[in-house]
């Protein structure tokens, strides 16, 4: 190391210094002594070298640092001779240089080695040692704590500014700083890199608010997003999803995963919808593939369709006690056939639902996991059952040629598109801001559990009833009816005016277009919502 080499050039030095003191005029001295001197801005004004000896070999007293790279400056030597009679003294000369930026080993003697030109924010061409500066100048390797996605590691260090930075790549980075990306992203704490499921505090920034402790579904205790596999939708504040296609159902208290069920709820893609619409939507396809402008669906309670249609209950293949193993039901009736469909509570084959079905035992054939209908029983097409959600059709005379149903594409077809000008028509007559934002289920309903779809050529109905936060609300669209609708509702709308029931809440309402022969209803009371009969299966075109 260089600091030896000094030392010997130092002693190089006292030794010439000694020889020049004994060949001098003053060969007979006695003693004869030596002082190091530095010149840098900390140097002490004090000698940093002294040395006192009898002879030319001979020294019996010494003091000196315990190194030479204590200070930084340029070092001088001078000495003195001394007899009985006297003593003389040398010139002052240069001996060494101290500069613990311009030198690797000068820092080494400094601070320890590991500490040159190592990089880091306070690095530079005139400052390569670091700790020198001992307020501004600390060596940090990256530190790898809990639940970190990094390793610990002595060889990734860096010169930082602030003794708790972090480190990555010979790189500082302040206290709360984040890198990466998730599920890859770490959170700078005190020189340590951390992961989310640390706390709330360190949750909230890699993930985001409210993501800490979601005490259902994935990671709970833990935070919700700075791993794969851990999602957070709008609208579950504690539910925390292992894929965005998976559900939660508040009414069931029930994690479904994509495309289980429970009770009338099937988790679509992410979406809670109800079974009845999937029914809904098979059978609107066959209506469309058989009779397009001709046919009539309705889906409701199991007593309700029946009544509305003046169903004899007991011509029909279900019994009042297994009403409680199904959902809604659906009945699409076509010119010449006449459709049931309902959504089971459970699998068919745990399900005593299979013994009202004339001339099928079993649907063993149409287990099958695509979510889509097929017949229970090969070579009989009277029944169709699609296994993912426990849904059936029958009807009394084969129903052929069961379309396979992209679901989602149906709905825009069938459903959403529509009901989209009668959801208009309801956010115009009760803007969310005036009802405290109730109507907002309208823009984003998905159920569609209790509907009445119509056509005979130019007639059409369109009619929804749907349940919102204990509510019910109720939708109807008539187009190509010279009768005027809304007589219908006028004398239950004065009703309710008698009654002092003036609040917007209270009112139904009914709008139309002589011109073009269209009317809108729309109420959430109750006694408009017992009008449904009424203006639904009662006017069927």
């Amino acid at each position: 190391m260089r600091v030896s080499n000094k030392f010997k050039i130092i002693l190089s030095f006292m030794l010439i210094i000694l020889v020049l003191f004994s060949f001098s005029v003053y060969a007979a001295a006695t003693w004869i002594q030596l002082w190091g001197y530095c010149d840098g801005s900390l140097c002490p004004s004090d000698p940093v070298f002294h040395k006192i000896c009898n002879s030319v070999t001979t020294c019996s007293r010494t003091y000196a640092p315990s190194n030479f790279c204590e200070y930084e400056g340029n070092y001088y030597f001078d000495g003195q001779a001394g007899t009985s009679s006297g003593y003389a003294e040398a010139s002052p000369f240069f001996a060494f240089n101290i500069d613990w930026d311009a030198d690797s080993n000068d820092c080494s003697c400094k601070v320890g080695a590991g500490k040159w030109n190592i990089g880091g924010e306070v690095m530079s061409a005139s400052n390569k040692c670091c700790g020198d500066d001992v307020s501004s100048e600390f060596k940090k390797t990256r530190v790898a704590g809990t639940d970190s996605t990094y390793t610990s590691s002595d060889t990734d260090d860096a010169c930082c500014a602030v003794a708790d930075r972090c480190v990555y790549s010979s790189t500082c980075y302040a206290l709360g700083a984040t890198l990466g990306s998730i599920p890859n992203k770490n959170y700078c704490d005190g020189g340590t890199w951390k992961g989310g499921d640390v706390g709330s505090t360190i949750c909230t920034v890699i993930a985001g608010e409210g993501r800490w402790n979601r005490i259902i579904g994935v990671a709970p205790g833990e935070c919700c997003g700075d791993d794969l596999n851990e999602i957070a939708k709008p609208g579950y504040d504690d539910v925390c999803f292992a894929s965005v296609n998976d559900c939660y159902s508040y009414l069931h208290a029930r994690y479904l995963k994509n495309r289980e069920s429970v009770g009338d709820m099937f988790c679509e893609n992410g979406k809670l919808v109800s079974k009845t619409r999937i029914i809904a939507l098979q059978l609107l396809s066959l209506s469309e593939q058989k009779s397009p402008e001709d046919y009539t669906l309705f889906c409701d309670s199991y007593q309700n369709t029946l009544n509305y249609y003046d169903y004899d209950v007991n011509t029909l293949p279900v019994e009042n006690e297994y009403l409680s193993e199904v959902n809604n039901i659906c009945v699409l009736r076509l010119p010449n056939q006449v459709i049931f469909g309902v959504s089971l509570k459970n699998p068919i084959y745990n399900s005593n639902f299979i013994n009202v079905l004339p001339g099928i035992d079993n649907c063993n054939d149409a287990v099958i996991g695509d979510g889509q209908f097929h017949p229970c029983k090969d070579g009989n097409f009277k029944a169709h059952y699609n296994n993912a959600t426990q849904g059936i059709i029958y009807s009394n005379s084969d129903i052929l040629d069961m379309p396979n149903v992209n679901f989602w594409n149906s709905f825009l077809l069938f459903l959403r598109n529509p009901f989209q000008s009668i959801f208009n028509l309801i956010l115009r007559l009760f803007p969310p801001s005036a009802m405290g934002g109730d109507y907002s289920f309208i823009n984003s309903t998905d159920k569609f559990s209790r509907i009445y779809l119509s056509r005979k050529n130019t007639k059409s109905i369109t009619g929804i009833t749907e349940e919102v936060i204990g509510k019910e609300y109720l939708a109807i669209n008539y187009s190509g009816f010279n009768e005027n609708i809304c007589l219908t509702v006028e004398g239950v709308k004065l009703k309710i005016i008698g009654q002092g029931q003036k609040g917007m809440r209270d009112l139904i309402f009914c709008e139309s277009n002589p011109t073009t022969k269209t009317y809108n209803v729309a109420t959430n009371n109750s006694m408009g919502l017992a009008l449904w009969p009424d203006l639904t299966s009662k006017l069927r075109p």
